[in-house]
C-alpha cells in the first residue's frame, strides 16, 4: 500500500451521564463526517450527547485535509455553540444555529448548553500522520484545499483593513483588488482607522493579516491582497454585517 502524509481528526465523546465507560474515540479521515446530538432509534448519531435540551441532531463534523468544519444543526435559535482552542490562551469563537464554519485549532473543545444551562462538550484533535491511501470519497471533489485560519479580532484595525479590502468584492462583485492608497482613504473615513495615516501603516496591517491567515506562500503584493480577500470570504471571516464598520464615522 502507498503511504501518504495526511491529517485525520480524532473525536473524543464525553462519558455518559451517571458514569460508565467513555465511548471509544472516533477517527475521521478527509471526506468523512460524524453527527452529534442526543440521537434516537430513528436518528442515530456518532457522538451521543444525551442531555435534555440538546437537539437530537445537534451538529455535524466534516473533515478536510488539514482542518475540520463544524455545522450547528440545532433547531432552537438560541442554541449557540462555543469552540475553544484547547491548546491556546483563551481563543474561542461561537457558532450559531445554521452556521457552518471551519475550525482553525489543532486541539478544540466544543461546548453546548443543556436545558439546565449545564455545559456538555467533546474534544476534537487534528493529527498529522502517515496513513494508507484515503478512501475514494476523501479524494473526490473536496475542492481546493485551503489551510486552516485563525480568527481575527473584529475590534482591531487589522480587521478594519481586511473589511475595506473585501468591500468592493462584497458590494459590487468587483474583481479588482483595492490599492494601498484606496485602502488608506477608506479606513481614514472611520473613527477606528483615523490614525492610520500612511501607506506603510496600511502595509503593516496587511502583513499582519498575511501571517495571521497563513498566506506567506503568496508572491507579490497584489497576489497577497487577492489571497486575503479569498481567504476572508471563503471562510466567512468577513461577512456582510461587517460592512457597517466602514460607515463608523
Amino acid at each position: 500500500m502507498i503511504e501518504t502524509n495526511t491529517c485525520s481528526v480524532l473525536v473524543h465523546a464525553p462519558a455518559p451521564p451517571g458514569g460508565g465507560p467513555r465511548p471509544a474515540a472516533i477517527n475521521l479521515w478527509p471526506g468523512e463526517q460524524a453527527m452529534f446530538g442526543r440521537g434516537s432509534d430513528t436518528r442515530p448519531v456518532d457522538v451521543c450527547l444525551d442531555r435534555p435540551g440538546i437537539s437530537r441532531l445537534a451538529g455535524r463534523i466534516e473533515v478536510v485535509d488539514g482542518y475540520w468544519i463544524l455545522t450547528n444543526l440545532a433547531g432552537k435559535a438560541t442554541a449557540t455553540y462555543v469552540v475553544h482552542n484547547d491548546e491556546g490562551r483563551g481563543e474561542h469563537f461561537t457558532i450559531r444555529p445554521g452556521e457552518r464554519l471551519p475550525v482553525p485549532f489543532t486541539g478544540s473543545r466544543v461546548e453546548l448548553l443543556d436545558a439546565e444551562s449545564t455545559v456538555i462538550g467533546f474534544k476534537v484533535f487534528v493529527l498529522r500522520r502517515a496513513a494508507a491511501a484515503i478512501p475514494a470519497a476523501a479524494t473526490t471533489t473536496v475542492g481546493r484545499t485551503v489551510n486552516p485560519v485563525r480568527p481575527v479580532d473584529e475590534t482591531t484595525k487589522h480587521f478594519l483593513v481586511l473589511v475595506a479590502l473585501c468591500a468592493p468584492r462584497m458590494v459590487h462583485g468587483a474583481a479588482a483588488v483595492p490599492t494601498i492608497p484606496e485602502l488608506l482613504r477608506q479606513v481614514q473615513r472611520t473613527s477606528t482607522g483615523r490614525d492610520i495615516r500612511t501607506p506603510s501603516a496600511v502595509n503593516f496591517h496587511l502583513e499582519y493579516l498575511v501571517d495571521r491567515l497563513g498566506l506567506r506562500d503568496y508572491n507579490g503584493l497584489e497576489d497577497r491582497r487577492a489571497g486575503l480577500i479569498n481567504r476572508a470570504l471563503w471562510f466567512g471571516i468577513v461577512r456582510e454585517e461587517h460592512l457597517g464598520l466602514l460607515a463608523d464615522a
